[in-house]
């Protein structure tokens, strides 16, 4: 069993209780940001290890969910198979096994699915004309503009996100002043 210890200069060596470690993250406490960060690096670089391997095959499927994107027939679902083509391509089980698990927190964690759905229905034609870039790149077995397409498209994702949340905590300041105006507000008093 592993201990932790503090040395305490002149007082001595203490044993620290579980407690006092730093606190593990639990999902609960991963933002939107966050994930989205964690997405981009992980699969700007999984679409540069992909366009080295990825199949004619895996091509043809990625092509199918731009396919379905393009008409908005599943659109999400076709977005999710579009990413773990990608990570299948790697040919690398944790990388696959980590977007998946990015995709479960996307799809469980309710601060997350509000912030994703408020700027992903926004942008459709944006994420397809992305999801084309980087489809562009693998095809071209180009894993510089693969990685730099991923990333694009995240960096958009994060900027939308940003101004949802900007857009909000505005809407939260109007209606808090509104409430404190009406507060203060002598026009609702009547003088008889």
């Amino acid at each position: 069993m592993l201990q932790h210890v503090e040395v305490k200069t002149g007082s001595g060596v203490y044993v620290l209780d579980k407690a006092n470690d730093q606190e593990e993250t639990t999902t609960e406490q991963i933002s939107a940001f966050e994930l989205t960060q964690a997405r981009a690096l992980v699969e700007g670089e999984a679409a540069a290890l992909a366009a080295l391997s990825i199949t004619d095959e895996e091509l043809e499927a990625l092509e199918k969910t731009l396919d379905a994107m393009r008409t908005g027939i599943n659109a999400e679902e076709a977005d999710r198979d579009f990413h773990i083509i990608i990570s299948k391509a790697t040919r690398n089980k944790a990388i696959l096994l980590a977007v998946n698990k990015f995709w479960a927190l996307r799809d469980s964690q309710p601060q997350i699915i509000q912030a994703y759905s408020s700027v992903c229905s926004q942008s459709d034609q944006d994420r397809l004309e992305e999801h084309n870039q980087i489809f562009q790149s693998l095809k071209a077995r180009n894993s510089q503009a693969a990685r730099a397409a991923m990333h694009a498209h995240f960096n958009r994702l994060i900027d939308a996100l940003f101004a949802a949340s900007e857009a909000q905590a505005l809407e939260e300041v109007r209606k808090k002043s509104s409430q404190t105006r009406d507060l203060y507000s002598l026009s609702h008093l009547r003088t008889s």
